[in-house]
């Protein structure tokens, strides 16, 4: 992996890395994770599986309301990611007690908004290649993010690998019916382009574009619309021609750098 440092201009200095434990790591991320990662947690700890001895570090679910699982590791070689898979799959196959249990956290209002096809996020100190072409062999969504703590007021986030550049919700599917389907690919190679570790999801109702969190979404409503999120708050873009979105192309960089 790249090997980064973090340089204090003012003090002129290198910011030394500081060593967290797991537990130091799980509870500074589950603390800020609508910050980091852009998740409301629903808890901690918890036995899906039914066994008291295996939980699920950290269940959340995202900014588009897709169900998560959160697990940490340190050091580049343990079984972490397969732990993760477990709860994945447990999750696939008991639909109807994942719904049931969330009902008990959330409320049934909130349980329907959730999507059940869940995704993984690995938060840890450092990851290798073999892990990158692991999660690759998988059908699931899953983030490797590295997250390192320097000196006492700065935290490290990034993101090392991805399992999957564009998914394709199995429950749902962009219209197939809409004019212009070239200029909608059009914006998404464009967007996509932008960096590799831009994650396109394509759903019922729009597609969403995010690195660790998202931000942007492509709507169709009598034309492409393309919502930025710039500043903390979100600016519709319309998007009716090539033109139109060459000139707004600073736009979606400047929505991409800030986030």
């Amino acid at each position: 992996m790249s090997d980064l440092r973090l340089f204090n201009i003012k003090n002129g200095s290198i910011e030394p890395k500081q060593t967290a434990d797991k537990p130091a790591l799980k509870a500074l991320v589950s603390k800020n994770a609508g910050a980091l990662l852009g998740l409301t947690v629903i808890g901690w700890d918890l036995p899906l599986g039914g066994s008291d001895s295996e939980v699920v570090e950290t269940l959340a679910y995202d900014e588009n309301f897709q169900l998560t699982v959160v697990e940490y590791r340190m050091g580049k070689f343990n079984g972490t990611i397969n732990k993760g898979l477990v709860y994945l799959d447990f999750i696939k196959n008991n639909y109807g007690k994942i719904r049931s249990f969330l009902s008990e956290k959330l409320g049934a209002e909130l349980t329907k908004q959730i999507r059940l096809n869940p995704r993984l996020i690995v938060v840890g100190d450092d990851f290798n290649r073999y892990d990158e072409y692991a999660i690759k062999q998988m059908p699931y969504v899953i983030d490797l993010v590295k997250c390192q703590p320097y000196g006492k007021n700065f935290l490290l986030l990034e993101k090392n690998y991805q399992s999957k550049k564009v998914v394709v919700d199995e429950e749902y599917a962009f219209p197939s019916t809409i004019e212009n389907v070239d200029l909608r690919k059009m914006i998404g190679e464009y967007i996509l382009s932008l960096g590799d570790e831009i994650c396109e999801t394509i759903t019922k109702s729009f597609i969403y574009y995010r690195k660790i969190k998202t931000f942007a979404y492509l709507l169709y409503e009598d034309g492409f619309v393309i919502n930025l999120l710039s500043g903390g708050k979100f600016k519709a873009v319309k998007i009716r021609s090539v033109k139109d979105l060459v000139k707004n192309e600073s736009l979606i960089e400047k929505s991409y750098d800030e986030n």
